[in-house]
């Protein structure tokens, strides 16, 4: 039985952490009980990355939960990208989540826990050091730096 990891991006912006992601997607898909899934929440920039690699991916267009608008749009904004993403973990399969930055870790645990699905955060710097990522964190699963 294939396990299926999701991996998903903001997509409007390329890192070292978004290379680092498609090098460990590419060697997971020469691996026949794992398969990886790619969601991009905007066709920005890592879209032909993506693509230049070949790598399929699913668009789920949606609002990230951000601090530059006001608590109350944030909150009810952040509601219903939760439901979108648990039903999206849930018809696909998903068995684990593979975030790689603090956007995705923070928008994508709560629908992780809901959907019952396995959550790994990525971290590619040092540890937040801000009370709500330091008491969310306790969620992730695994933790890779």
């Amino acid at each position: 039985m294939k396990r299926i990891i999701c991996f998903p991006f903001d997509g409007d912006k390329i890192g070292g952490s978004h290379i680092l992601s498609i090098e460990i997607i590419k060697s997971l898909k020469k691996v026949n009980t794992i398969e990886p899934v790619v969601v991009l929440h905007k066709k920005g920039k890592l879209l032909q990355l993506l693509k230049k690699n070949h790598i399929n991916y699913d668009y789920l267009p949606l609002y990230l939960f951000t601090s530059k608008i006001d608590v109350i749009k944030n909150f009810l904004k952040f509601i219903k990208s939760t439901y979108r993403i648990k039903y999206y973990l849930l018809k696909e399969k998903i068995d684990i989540i593979h975030s790689n930055n603090t956007n995705i870790h923070l928008n994508w645990l709560l629908p992780g826990k809901l959907a019952k699905t396995k959550i790994i955060w990525h971290l590619h710097a040092r540890f937040p050091n801000w009370p709500l990522f330091k008491l969310l964190s306790k969620g992730a699963d695994k933790f890779i730096s």
